[in-house]
């Protein structure tokens, strides 16, 4: 179907499937464009409006809070027995179902400018990490050569994205990246995995790029925000969110 047939409501629905915008924003960039969906977006992503978008996410997973711990939870694991990369990030409780399914995937849209930077989600959930990573690599991908509404990111640009949020992590506490990977069973079982920790630099970049199928696989997401935590550490983590409210 042509864009110039495209009726108000297509043109909406599809330009906040691209951007993540709210309505109204879309409205008004549509408007400023004169109804052209490429122009539109191409204004969002050039006016830095992206980082202006609130994200909202509904979380369903485990059904705890970011309350400080005691001062000897730490060290006692609770009484779970869980380590606290996990239990920051669920608690008691399974993975939703929604992050062990979810990939780190292209849209293949041809027709829908700029949906070659856009990461696919199939399920409500993960979406607050997965418009991190969308926005530090459309960021960087917008400093490359043929950069454009056709632009269609690949491994290499995502792994660059991955490198960006793990060395940022790190610089704020060690200056060390801690990496997750599934351990022998390869079932993506919550707790059989495998960490290890690489200085920042060539060694972490080489290990994100070894790394990135397992990243990108379903349920590969669980293994980032993992690194993320333990990169951070688990009682900054406790420090950050209570800071944030």
């Amino acid at each position: 179907m042509a864009e110039s047939s495209w009726s108000e409501s297509e043109l909406l629905s599809t330009f906040v499937s691209i951007t993540s915008a709210s309505e109204p924003v879309a409205k008004q960039l549509l408007a400023a464009a004169d109804g052209n969906l490429e122009t539109a977006v191409t204004l969002f992503f050039d006016s830095g409006a992206e980082a202006q978008q609130p994200v909202v996410c509904e979380f369903r997973a485990a059904q705890a809070s970011f309350e400080e711990p005691r001062a000897d939870s730490m060290s006692t694991l609770r009484s779970s027995g869980l380590p606290p990369w996990y239990e920051v990030v669920w608690g008691t409780a399974e993975p939703a179902r929604s992050w062990e399914i979810q990939p780190l995937a292209f849209l293949q849209e041809p027709q829908m400018p700029f949906s070659g930077v856009g990461l696919l989600q199939p399920a409500n959930g993960p979406c607050g990490v997965l418009a991190v990573i969308n926005a530090v690599l459309i960021a960087q991908c917008r400093l490359k050569p043929g950069w454009g509404p056709q632009y269609q990111a690949g491994d290499a640009d995502l792994a660059m994205a991955l490198v960006a949020i793990f060395q940022t992590v790190a610089a704020s506490n060690t200056g060390a990246v801690t990496l997750f990977s599934w351990g022998a069973s390869q079932g993506r079982e919550r707790l059989d995995v495998v960490s290890r920790v690489h200085p920042v630099g060539p060694d972490t970049e080489k290990a994100v790029a070894e790394l990135l199928p397992a990243f990108k696989a379903p349920g590969g997401l669980l293994l980032i925000v993992y690194s993320c935590v333990a990169t951070r550490g688990v009682d900054n983590v406790y420090a950050d969110a209570r800071r944030s409210g």
